[in-house]
């Protein structure tokens, strides 16, 4: 099987509906965007926004699965904080598990899953594998069928090939990603991943 059959194409629409309409019109009609990351405000916030909800419905209806933004804060071991100026590793997946819960319950309806963010702190991502896993079976509780993305921001490690549905191999342009010799932006897994 070609590689390139397994991989799917993102959008960060980290973009208000107020403010940007005509972009979520456009996710609203465009087919083969398989992900659509939500951000209302750095998470789901803590009420229902309905500008929100419908915007996230247009792009379900064009075929995205709605996946909800959650900030890991590399569990706090590099200094980023919580919300209430926590930098321990119990206060972040407090917050973690707050936010995946608060999608669920304000966004069911239209949210699809969650998006792991910053979620490796070293090379090999052992040591935050265990903990990606307990945060994925609390998807799945909350939704058996929520999808479950990670994106760790740097080159995946192989310790996440089971932590997730998704990996986030790449972050930037596609004139970046197609790019090739040095000036490449993706460089293909050292691993090679299961299904």
């Amino acid at each position: 099987m070609d590689d390139r059959s397994l991989q799917y194409q993102a959008v960060p629409a980290y973009f208000h509906p107020d403010d940007s309409a005509d972009d979520w019109s456009r996710l609203a009609i465009t087919q083969g965007i398989a992900l659509v990351v939500a951000n209302v405000s750095d998470g789901p916030g803590i009420v229902r926004d309905e500008q929100w909800a419908t915007a996230f419905g247009g792009a379900r209806g064009a075929g995205s699965d709605i996946v909800g933004y959650v900030d890991t804060g590399y569990f706090g071991r590099t200094g980023l904080r919580t919300r209430l100026g926590s930098t321990l590793i119990e206060d972040w997946i407090e917050q973690i598990l707050l936010d995946m819960t608060s999608w669920c319950c304000l966004y069911r309806d239209c949210v699809t899953g969650i998006f792991f963010d910053q979620v490796a702190e070293s090379d090999d991502g052992a040591s935050v594998a265990p903990l990606l896993r307990r945060l994925r079976e609390h998807a799945h509780r909350l939704d058996p069928n929520a999808i479950t993305v990670l994106n760790p921001g740097v080159d995946v490690p192989a310790a996440f090939a089971d932590v997730a549905d998704v990996l986030v191999t790449y972050e930037g342009s596609c004139d970046t990603y197609l790019a090739t010799g040095p000036n490449a932006g993706f460089a293909p897994l050292s691993w090679r991943s299961g299904p």
